[in-house]
């Protein structure tokens, strides 16, 4: 069956007149220049990902050895003021209630 299919395409190719195969080789030739264009693009595109990606893992690692520096920091905090139950988690709502009272301050403000 492959045979047939390629004697067939050979068939059909033994009709081109002279003048259609060179134009035939140059498409040829010009899209082989596309497609290897386009391959340098892409090794191109992929080391940039690459670049990019390790500078990505470079940058939440300083992001954890800070949020470790801060986590050293506070339980130095947290001994010095010595608070058995302060909870870490406590500084987020604490903070989140402080902006709640600002905003409602500053709406207060608005009405006077």
């Amino acid at each position: 069956m492959m045979q047939s299919n390629i004697v067939a395409d050979l068939e059909k190719s033994k009709n081109f007149s002279s003048i259609e195969v060179p134009n035939i080789a140059t498409k040829v030739d010009r899209e082989v220049n596309k497609t290897l264009q386009m391959k340098d693009k892409i090794e191109k595109i992929a080391a940039e990902i690459t670049t990019s990606s390790n500078l990505m893992t470079e940058y939440l690692k300083d992001i954890q050895e800070t949020i470790n520096s801060l986590e050293e920091e506070f339980a130095e905090v947290k001994r010095e003021i010595d608070i058995p139950n302060l909870d870490p988690d406590d500084f987020s709502k604490y903070k989140m209630s402080e902006e709640k009272i600002a905003e409602k301050i500053e709406s207060v403000k608005f009405y006077v």
